[in-house]
């Protein structure tokens, strides 16, 4: 699922580019002279979608390449591009239609009309300053100011970029530079303008500007060390984060969503634990970052083995509570968290999000559906024909048989609205020996049943209650049963309501609707918090934070 996306770990604030060029200080009135990276968003028929504007070359019609990957554009060109006498115009294809945007370049800021058929509407623009991946990653860490503390840490979608929660209220932004330590947000996770937060950074604060309030906010101390371990014969990088004090301290391995994921804590979580008293290990996956290996045919047994390996290359650690290391996996990590602590002998505790009960083949039949279904633009028969598809190949997929029914399925399925969906499985291949069928099947048949049977010690399973509700239903009861005799894994259930697969508040499920997302859950950051530090035996109310004891019951 997005930022976890429902098929493919991303990034939630992907559209957030970070800059090619240094913010322009005086209007753009003759053209382009270098590379620019310019952030906002439009209205149209009362809908916020978030854009993103890479500007290459000179003069007066230079390249200009769209990202709005919540929509599942990427890397798009525009056409009809001019950039002439303090105006911009350009034309982007979306699967809808046209999309043409008009609008008057004023130093940093590009404002104007975008028209799409006979819609209209307003969009803004502004230019984003040039930042280095090492600066943004000297600005991760936990922020402690007058009424919460503020979790700034880097977000990998295709390069690095920043964003911010405030754990007390959950709100939730992508943080756009406009100076090399002063950044700004706007109303919605990924769009900068109009302006509603005022970030400066100095060495070791924040100086955090919303609402008409100032928050100088005190960077706690943590360490932070690079290291690396051995996962058979694959090497994996990593970052160490800890508290200042000696220790010992207790651990938390953070496992990765899918696809390609370095180092990250689901924005900002890490260092919220590390300023509670834990160790916490964030590591590249293999094949991403500084990692070696790869992930072309890699099953999710083999990810739990990395995840295992992390936690025994704690286990050598003289400051690290040997007795008390666990995990912490959200998505494709609900399956590879509970393999990594079935694979480490001393696991203390594992935290599971939006997933892990079901097979993915049977979870995204049910995301497809309600992708569909709450998009709106879907009749009941096209949707019926769309589940009808993906069944026929997910049994060509399994079993190697069914060839002729899913090429005829697939044949009508090309051409209909609803085909290559985003955050779907609405997809396939055309060879009946494509490489892709047996890269398919290796674990997306995966059944994390016997794993949760074999689990050695407690798990909190957390999941939104939009984040497809027949699957969560369905993922609560099929681990609920697995766990039903297995007297070590004590199962502590939440289902936090209007909330997301990324926690997320919202309206609904579907992940168009991420581009008005504005905050987490409030209670995400306590429910973990409080749960963490009982399995830890330090269930003492840390300073500074705010712990609510309120769980469910220990079923679905």
């Amino acid at each position: 699922m997005f930022i976890e996306t429902k098929t493919l770990a991303v990034s939630v604030a992907a559209a957030l580019l970070t800059a090619a060029a240094p913010a322009a200080t005086s209007p753009a009135s003759t053209g382009v002279s270098s590379v620019q990276t310019w952030a906002g968003g439009y209205e149209l028929n009362g809908r916020h979608s978030s854009i993103s504007l890479r500007v290459a070359g000179s003069g007066e019609t230079p390249s200009i390449t769209a990202n709005m990957l919540i929509k599942g554009v990427s890397d798009i060109a525009l056409t009809d591009v001019s950039w002439k006498d303090g105006r911009f115009r350009g034309k982007l294809k979306e699967e809808d239609g046209i999309d043409s945007f008009d609008g008057r370049v004023t130093g940093n800021q590009i404002v104007g009309g975008i028209t799409k058929g006979a819609s209209h509407g307003p969009f803004r623009l502004i230019r984003l300053a040039n930042v280095t991946d090492d600066q943004l990653r000297s600005l991760e860490g936990a922020y402690r100011g007058r009424d919460g503390t503020y979790l700034v840490e880097r977000l990998w979608v295709g390069h690095w970029i920043v964003n911010m929660a405030e754990e007390r209220s959950g709100a939730f932004r992508g943080i756009f530079p406009i100076g090399p330590d002063h950044f700004v947000a706007g109303p919605v996770l990924m769009t900068p303008t109009p302006v509603q937060w005022d970030l400066r950074f100095s060495r070791n604060s924040l100086t955090a500007k919303h609402a008409g309030k100032t928050d100088l906010a005190r960077k706690v101390p943590l360490h932070s060390e690079d290291i690396s371990f051995m996962s058979g014969d694959v090497r994996l990088a990593g970052t160490l984060v800890e508290p200042e004090s000696p220790g010992p301290h207790p651990a938390i391995v953070f496992m990765h969503g899918s696809g390609a994921a370095p180092r990250q804590s689901n924005f900002g979580l890490g260092y919220w634990l590390a300023a509670q008293g834990f160790a916490v290990l964030k590591y590249d996956k293999r094949g991403s970052g500084q990692s070696g290996g790869d992930l072309t045919g890699i099953r999710y047994e083999q990810l739990g083995d990395d995840g295992a390996a992390a936690a025994r290359w704690l286990n050598n650690r003289p400051e690290i509570d040997h007795k008390r290391i666990g995990f912490w996996g959200i998505s494709e990590g609900g399956w590879t968290a509970p393999l990594a602590a079935a694979r480490f002998k001393d696991a203390a505790f594992v935290i599971v999000a939006s997933g892990g009960g079901l097979t993915p083949a049977a979870g995204e039949l049910l995301d497809t559906e309600d992708q569909l279904k709450t998009d709106g633009r879907f009749t009941p028969a096209q949707i019926a024909e769309a589940l009808n598809f993906q069944r026929l190949r997910d049994d060509y997929a399994r079993s190697g048989h069914g060839w002729d029914a899913y090429a005829a399925a697939l044949a009508s399925a090309v051409k209909q609205p609803w085909w290559n969906y985003p955050s779907t499985d609405l997809y396939g291949w055309s060879k009946p020996d494509s490489a892709g069928w047996k890269m398919k099947a290796i674990s997306y048949f995966y059944d994390p049943v016997p794993t949760l049977r074999a689990l050695p010690c407690p798990i909190l399973i957390l999941f939104g209650a939009l984040d497809t509700p027949a699957g969560v239903r369905a993922n609560l009861a099929a681990i609920h049963d697995a766990l039903a005799q297995n007297r070590k894994a004590q199962a502590t259930f939440r289902v936090f309501p209007e909330t997301s697969h990324n926690l997320f508040i919202a309206s609904s499920g579907n992940e168009n609707d991420l581009d008005d997302t504005t905050r987490f859950s409030p209670d995400y950051f306590p429910t973990i918090t409080n749960w963490l530090l009982e399995q830890a035996g330090l269930a003492k109310r840390p300073s500074g934070s705010r712990i609510r004891r309120h769980f469910s019951s220990k079923g679905p």
